[in-house]
C-alpha cells in the first residue's frame, strides 16, 4: 500500500511539472589550426565539417603532399575545397 501511495504522489508531482530552459556555451577540449608545409593545389579532401578523425588520418591531399590529423577529433570547419590553388608569396 505505501507503495501505490508513494506512486501516486510521484505521478501527480510530476503534473507540475514546468518547463525549463537553459542557455549555454559547448568549447572544444583540443582545436588546432592545420595547414600545409608548401603552397600547391588541393588534389582531394577526404573530411568535411563535423567528420570525426583519428590522430595521423589523412585530412587533404596537395599535388605534391597531404595533411593528416594531429589527434583524434571531429571536424568543425573548412575552409578549402578540392581544387583549390595556393600561390606561395616570392620572398
Amino acid at each position: 500500500m505505501k507503495k501505490v501511495l508513494i506512486y501516486c504522489f510521484l505521478l501527480l508531482s510530476t503534473l507540475n511539472a514546468q518547463e525549463i530552459y537553459a542557455t549555454f556555451q559547448v568549447v572544444a577540449k583540443q582545436s588546432a589550426n592545420l595547414a600545409f608545409n608548401s603552397s600547391g593545389i588541393v588534389n582531394k579532401i577526404f573530411v568535411d565539417v563535423s567528420s570525426v578523425v583519428k590522430q595521423n588520418e589523412e585530412l587533404a591531399i596537395l599535388k605534391n603532399q597531404d595533411i593528416k590529423a594531429p589527434f583524434d577529433g571531429v571536424i568543425i570547419s573548412k575552409e578549402i575545397e578540392s581544387g583549390d590553388g595556393y600561390i606561395q608569396e616570392k620572398q
